[in-house]
């Protein structure tokens, strides 16, 4: 395998989005003063849940729309709009590294919910016609951020 092949590989939006959730799932780990393996298990963790999410998101879209290419277009559209989740780990990486903030659920939640609002913009940039498509991909990633709120926060219990 060429370097350009691997950049280009890494480039993918899900690549990215896996690794931004993977940093995500570390500074939580850490943030629970959890010490090495631990933390990559974290990181494994959320990168999974990631997974699931954008595949979860894509298929919702895909059921709800009305367009005859419905789920490769929800596909993209989820795959893209959890690109979102980039300034919000950039920003959780700063606040915790350099300002010694330890906001990680905070923006990680306020990520997942921008990013399925961004899914769902994405949709309806490809021409999806129904605003419930788009109203319910945003509630859908409203639960997915309270269930990352709920599980970050009963890893915590007996732990910290």
């Amino acid at each position: 395998m060429s370097v350009t092949s691997l950049v280009g590989a890494l480039m993918q939006p899900q690549t990215i989005t896996l690794l931004c959730f993977a940093i995500l799932g570390a500074l939580t780990g850490r943030d629970m003063q959890k010490t090495g393996p631990l933390v990559l298990v974290y990181a494994i963790a959320t990168a999974a849940l990631a997974w699931l999410s954008v595949r979860l998101l894509a298929w919702l879209a895909g059921r709800l729309s009305s367009r005859q290419d419905a789920q490769t277009t929800a596909d993209e559209a989820a795959k893209r709009g959890f690109l979102m989740i980039v300034p919000f780990t950039a920003l959780a990486l700063l606040a915790d590294l350099i300002v010694g903030w330890h906001a990680t659920q905070a923006f990680t939640a306020a990520g997942i919910l921008t990013a399925g609002a961004s899914a769902a913009a994405e949709l309806e940039a490809n021409g999806e016609p129904k605003p419930s498509t788009r109203i319910l991909l945003t509630v859908a990633a409203s639960a997915l951020a309270v269930l990352w709120i709920v599980l970050s926060s009963l890893s915590t219990v007996g732990g910290r």
